[in-house]
């Protein structure tokens, strides 16, 4: 009788890891602190210009991002009103508002530099195409071409990150056209419980490692999360090589594992 020898992969961690992954947590109380951001132009959105530079989002919410306009059959139905900015754009956005709509409406909408997700190329603002755009307020009701993104957006991943009912905890007035990407099944879970980031990442610290793991199935696969304390400077960590993994730091203490075996006939694209 043969039997199955499970063999692992060591994963290492650093504190520098911590800062980067779908995952991150970019708010008031955590600042943005990753160098650097792959990033691609929306190129394949109906976009405007802003300040005379194109619109940039990172490489890694590209794809799935593309995937749903297709989806909806949305292109050229939206404008990309804002992705990617540079530290040095998000102060130029924050201090223009306060001249233009001062601060009691500029807290509300406008994060500060590094407490802005825009930093981290996982967020974009989308509108539906009108004649005068909005730069900081986009048009985004809740029928048409805009319902359609927003009911499919998590089965891509996609979020809507500031909710009415979450404002107290978000500290961010509700904005319709902000979409994060925290990847799949993240966005499910995140929807199914009607969480907001902050109280997700509360709740992924329940199952830590080697403990009691967050399981469920879906497509056929078995998925499985746990979280990571980041106590030493350096963490490891072993996992299986029959299943696929991602990664991804918190920002603030520690790193959440999303864990993917197939059960199946379809394979799983990370």
């Amino acid at each position: 009788m043969s039997m199955l020898i499970e063999e692992y992969i060591t994963l290492k961690l650093t504190e520098e890891d911590l800062h980067s992954g779908d995952l991150i947590l970019v708010n008031q109380d955590n600042e943005f602190k990753q160098m650097g951001v792959n990033l691609l132009p929306v190129d394949s959105l109906y976009f405007e210009i802003y300040g005379g530079q194109p619109i940039y989002i990172s490489q890694e919410i590209n794809k799935p991002l593309l995937k749903l306009i297709d989806a909806i059959n949305a292109k050229k139905k939206f404008v990309a009103v804002s992705g990617y900015r540079s530290e040095e754009e998000q102060k130029e956005i924050y201090n223009n508002s306060i001249l233009e709509n001062g601060i009691e409406f500029t807290q509300k909408y406008i994060a500060r530099p590094r407490e802005s997700e825009h930093q981290t190329g996982l967020a974009i603002d989308l509108g539906e195409v009108v004649e005068n755009v909005d730069f900081i307020c986009p048009s985004f009701p809740h029928d048409g071409i805009c319902k359609n993104f927003k009911d499919l957006a998590e089965e891509y991943g996609f979020i809507m990150r500031y909710k009415k009912d979450k404002e107290s905890i978000t500290k961010i007035s509700e904005e319709k056209w902000h979409f994060r990407y925290v990847g799949i099944p993240h966005a499910k879970l995140i929807n199914k419980y009607n969480y907001c980031l902050e109280e997700y990442i509360d709740f992924l610290r329940k199952f830590e490692y080697n403990t009691n793991h967050l399981k469920i199935e879906e497509d056929n696969l078995r998925i499985e999360i746990f979280y990571i304390e980041m106590k030493d400077k350096i963490i490891e960590i072993n996992l299986s090589k029959n299943k696929k993994y991602h990664v991804s730091g918190n920002n603030i203490d520690g790193f959440i594992i999303t864990l993917f075996e197939d059960m199946g006939m379809n394979s799983y694209a990370l």
